[in-house]
C-alpha cells in the first residue's frame, strides 16, 4: 500500500472531522451499533490499516499517548486512576 501524506489547513481539517462525525453517527444508527462496538470495530480496522501501511509502531505509540492522556485526566479529575 502506498503512503500518501497530505497537509490540510485547519478549516479543511474541521470540515473533514464534521463530515466524518456525521457519517459515523448515521452508520451507527443504520446498523444499530453502540458507540463502544463501533469504536472497537474502527480501532481494529485502523490497526489493520496501519499494519498494512508499514506504520504499526507509530500507531501503537499514538494509542499509548492517548491512553496516557486519558489516565492523566482521570487522575486530575478524580484524584485516582480507577
Amino acid at each position: 500500500m502506498e503512503r500518501t501524506v497530505m497537509s490540510v489547513d485547519d478549516k479543511h481539517l474541521e470540515n473533514i472531522i464534521l463530515e466524518l462525525d456525521d457519517y459515523l453517527l448515521k452508520f451507527a444508527n443504520k446498523h444499530k451499533l453502540s458507540a463502544l462496538l463501533l469504536s472497537s470495530i474502527m480501532l481494529a480496522r485502523l490497526t489493520w490499516m496501519n499494519k498494512l501501511a508499514g506504520d504499526p509502531e507509530d500507531f501503537s505509540k499514538l494509542l499509548t499517548t492517548i491512553i496516557d492522556s486519558i489516565e492523566q485526566e482521570q487522575i486530575e479529575t478524580t484524584g485516582n486512576l480507577h
